[in-house]
């Protein structure tokens, strides 16, 4: 195979700066937003869109991979978004980027939704007087199943490895639905989208 190389003059740059593009954007400037839930929206869109290919027609199972790997980054990341809002809302306490690095949570999901349940509790029992009892509880269950789910996929990948490298052992192999996969998949978003909402709704009625 021969390999034209590119001269100088055409050279194109990889990441450039285009004000004729309408597709041109800033990377990594957040506009003083939470940059959890800026990069939350960006994996959310990611699992969004395989889950809708992933729809139609069979999928082979190499898509599984990518899919199951997103889905998990989206987890890891919304937990993160929702543990800065409501350690915000709660405590008044701006958590840095960093905060995430240390060993109790880095790619733990399991970790870190558990410390979410713990602070969305604490929201919603601080609100209970004012909502509905049904609503508590069902919140209470939502919380709950949301974290059955999270449990289940850590068991497969603890270290957020299992859908980006080989693990050919027979003891590593599992079968995935994707119909009921997909199901729960956007049961989970859904929820988690839903509940970042309500503690922004919650925030802007206090403010």
């Amino acid at each position: 195979m021969t390999i034209n190389p590119i001269s100088p003059l055409n050279r194109t740059e990889l990441f450039r700066k285009s004000i004729l593009s309408q597709n041109c954007r800033r990377v990594n400037d957040y506009d003083d937003i939470n940059p959890w839930r800026i990069l939350s929206w960006g994996w959310k869109w990611a699992i969004d869109t395989l889950m809708n290919d992933a729809k139609v027609g069979v999928c082979p199972s190499y898509h599984y991979y990518p899919i199951l790997f997103v889905f998990r980054q989206y987890l890891e990341i919304k937990s993160k978004d929702l543990i800065t809002s409501l350690e915000l809302y709660l405590y008044g306490e701006n958590i840095p980027v960093n905060y995430f690095k240390n060993k109790q949570y880095r790619h733990k999901i399991q970790n870190l939704w558990r410390d979410c349940e713990k602070l969305l509790i604490e929201l919603s029992n601080s609100l209970k007087e004012s909502d509905d009892s049904e609503d508590y509880i069902q919140n209470l269950s939502d919380f709950q199943r949301i974290g059955q789910i999270i449990n289940e996929l850590y068991e497969k990948d603890p270290t957020s490895e299992t859908f980006r490298y080989p693990f050919p052992e027979k003891s590593n192999q599992f079968d995935v639905d994707m119909n009921h996969f997909s199901e729960n998949v956007t049961w989970v978003c859904n929820q988690m989208e839903m509940i970042s909402n309500w503690i922004e709704a919650i925030q802007g009625n206090f403010e």
